[in-house]
Formats: C-alpha cells, sequence, structure tokens
C-alpha cells in the first residue's frame, strides 16, 4: 500500500503523459515495460507567431516505451514512438514489447468539430490504430515503425484494455458510455467487434479483473471501468480548480445465462476524489472458509490530486 517515485534513465524533457500500458518481458520475470502517452507541444507552433499558429496544430503527440526492472528505483527510456496516424492518442493496449494497439479519441483536437464529435452520437470518426516496432533502438521517433487502422466506426472510442484472452481487448466508448468486446486478428492487425455492455454513466479506461480464486461455481471474474456520473457538466467544471465532479465504479461480469451483469463498487461525490478515469482490481485471499469475494479497489482520475484505495465486496 505505498507507492513509489521512480527516476528517469535517458530521459530528458516534457513528459504529459495520459494512458498507459504495463506489460511483462518475456525475456526477465522481473521486469516489465511501460509504454505511456506523452502529449507534447508541436515544436513549430511553439516557434510560430500568433498569426502563423492559426494554421499549425498546437499537439505532436507520441508514446514513450520504458523498461522498469521491479523494485528497482528507476525506470528506464527505450525509445519513443510517432506516427501520423497516431494524432489523438489516449489509451494503450499492448500485445508485446513490439506491438500494441492505441486509441484516437477524436478526429479533431478542438473547435466546433470536436464539440460535436462529443454530443453528436453519429460522429463515428475516431479509430483504433495498430503499431508495430521493428527498432526498438532508433533515436528517431518515427523510424523503425509500421502501423495501420485496426477499426474505425465507435462513438469516441477512449479506453482500452487487455480482455479474459490473449486474443480478446476490451473498447470504451467514453460518452457514449459502452463497452465493447473485441477480437484481435493477429493476422492483419484488425479488431472485430462481438459484445456491446451499456452502462450509466461515462466509460472511461476498462480494465479486466481476473479472480484467482475461482471455481466452477464462483467466479468473479469481471470487468471494471470508471468514469464521471455528471459528465454533462465537464466542460464547465473542469476549468475551474475548485470544480466538483462526481464518479462512479462499475464492475460487470457475465452471468450464467449469457447475460451481463452490471455492479456499482464504488461513488463519490467528489469530496474525496475528483473524477474517475480508470480503476483496477486487486485480490484479498478469503479467509476462513467463508468464500468470500473482497478486493482491493485502486481508483484516480485526470482532475485527481490522488488515489483511493478502498475494499470492495464482489
Amino acid at each position: 500500500m505505498k507507492s513509489n517515485r521512480l527516476t528517469f534513465e535517458n530521459f530528458e524533457g516534457q513528459f504529459v503523459t495520459h494512458g498507459i500500458d504495463v506489460i511483462a518481458d518475456p525475456k526477465n520475470a522481473g521486469a516489465v515495460y511501460i509504454f505511456a502517452v506523452n502529449h507534447l507541444p508541436n515544436p513549430a507552433f511553439v516557434q510560430a507567431s500568433e498569426n502563423e499558429r492559426e494554421s499549425i496544430e498546437s499537439a505532436r503527440s507520441q508514446i514513450e516505451l520504458f523498461h522498469h526492472v521491479l523494485h528497482s528505483k528507476t525506470v528506464q527510456h527505450v525509445r519513443s514512438i510517432r506516427h501520423s496516424l497516431v494524432y489523438t492518442p489516449n489509451d494503450i493496449s499492448a500485445v508485446s514489447p513490439e506491438e500494441f494497439y492505441v486509441t484516437n479519441d477524436h478526429y479533431y483536437r478542438d473547435g466546433l468539430l470536436r464539440l460535436i464529435e462529443d454530443i453528436w452520437p453519429f460522429a463515428k470518426w475516431s479509430n483504433i490504430i495498430n503499431v508495430r516496432i521493428s527498432d526498438m533502438k532508433a533515436k528517431d521517433a518515427t523510424a523503425g515503425l509500421d502501423a495501420s487502422v485496426a477499426h474505425s466506426g465507435l462513438w469516441n472510442n477512449n479506453g482500452l484494455g487487455a480482455g479474459r484472452s490473449d486474443d480478446e481487448i476490451v473498447i470504451s466508448s467514453a460518452v457514449g458510455g459502452e463497452l465493447y468486446l473485441g477480437q484481435l486478428h493477429a493476422g492483419n492487425h484488425t479488431i472485430s467487434i462481438h459484445t456491446t455492455i451499456p452502462f450509466d454513466t461515462v466509460t472511461d479506461n476498462p480494465s479486466y479483473y481476473s479472480d484467482p480464486y475461482r471455481s466452477e461455481s464462483d467466479d468473479a471474474s469481471g470487468f471494471v471501468v470508471a468514469g464521471v456520473s455528471q459528465g454533462i457538466y465537464l466542460g464547465q467544471t473542469g476549468h475551474d480548480i475548485n470544480g466538483k465532479d462526481p464518479l462512479q465504479v462499475w464492475y460487470t461480469r457475465q452471468t450464467s445465462a449469457g447475460t451481463w451483469e452490471n455492479k456499482l463498487l464504488f461513488e463519490d461525490d467528489s469530496s474525496r476524489i475528483r473524477t474517475a478515469s480508470a480503476a483496477v482490481l486487486v485480490p484479498i485471499e478469503p479467509k476462513g472458509g467463508s468464500g468470500r469475494k473482497q478486493a482491493w479497489l485502486f481508483v484516480t482520475g485526470f482532475l485527481s490530486e490522488s488515489m483511493v484505495a478502498v475494499q470492495v465486496d464482489l
């Protein structure tokens, strides 16, 4: 229950992070790779005059790849990744150290058309990009990369996460309030959607909880998704340092009948934590043979100054 701040190795400059993913190092059981979105400003925009800036994109986002040996105090930068198909990256789901999927949650970065993307359900202009890395040591962020569109046609596809198997991925439509379960097709690096799970609130970055104490008759495995419960006001409150953004965290699992059962795990009026964009469950070993399923729920958000940890019943 203690967090540790890691020191960067071989990395300088700005780090305006967003979605991340962590995967095991296949060559070292005691290490992990970390993919992280980095929303960097566009140098051309920064250097341009005020009149010139009207025709220049303000952001030049990229992905940073790090390597971390568990229990060490440092995280080593492997390389930066920048591709023209990745223009509004939000969240990442890694397949291996050399391959990952990333969402472009909007087509437009700002202005009226971006607002339309947020409020019009038929503005299905966001997409998911598959990126393959052929040169892990490239100094040029654009070198040694191949990318393609893995899926398009969803409304504000936002969060990404691993599914129940190696070939399943979970995708969120943030403003649409839905989770999509998709199948990864390794042959052509595409995704096909096979299941839609609706929720009553904004759905941000999802995660999958695999119950280590499951049995044939009692399996608490399911998906966890966090979101703000009054997203309609976020455009106003998000610019107020004292604003309030209530939140909810949902947990859904499949019943024996094949339907999905949504359960509210946690909610707050913004007095304990402001906003929620990511949540994960960490199992607690059942005691006394009661079979009672519990877990620690960790929640944080994009306007949060902290993280909440709370025990929950599953």
